[in-house]
């Protein structure tokens, strides 16, 4: 029990600090009057709202906040996994250029190592900090 409660408020304080980011987003969508009528800018900054209210409701300790939080960190992860896929393949397969040749190896390496430590390692600790925090030990069934 004290595992749950302790990977549940890490998953919140882990959810507040990376709020950061969908903030930041949100915000730079704002800061280009243009750029709100475009479809991406306009679901980044939904996405934003959403993101702090669920935070606000991890904060009061609603309810429905942990399952909307934990929805709302499997949106942006799922992108994440596979960019960080695809970027794997492609060292893998013994090329760190695009398919037309041009390209820089040190640019890409430098986004893949962004990209993990910005996106895919914290979702990634949010969702094993959710997975742990729901799992209940339940009592063995006798026979």
């Amino acid at each position: 029990m004290r595992r749950r409660l302790f990977m549940q408020r890490l998953f919140r304080v882990g959810y507040l600090v990376w709020s950061i980011v969908p903030c930041a987003l949100g915000a730079a969508a704002l800061w280009h009057p243009e750029s709100l009528f475009s479809l991406f800018s306009l679901g980044v900054i939904s996405f934003a709202l959403a993101w702090c209210g669920a935070g606000l409701g991890l904060l009061r300790e609603r309810r429905w906040a942990g399952s909307v939080a934990v929805v709302l960190v499997v949106v942006p992860w799922i992108p994440a996994a596979l960019q960080t896929f695809r970027r794997v393949v492609r060292v893998s397969t013994g090329t760190m250029e695009g398919p037309d040749g041009h390209g820089s190896p040190l640019a890409f390496m430098l986004g893949f190592v962004v990209e993990q430590l910005v996106f895919f390692v914290p979702l990634t600790f949010l969702l094993v900090c959710a997975l742990f925090g729901r799992i209940q030990k339940r009592p063995p069934m006798s026979s």
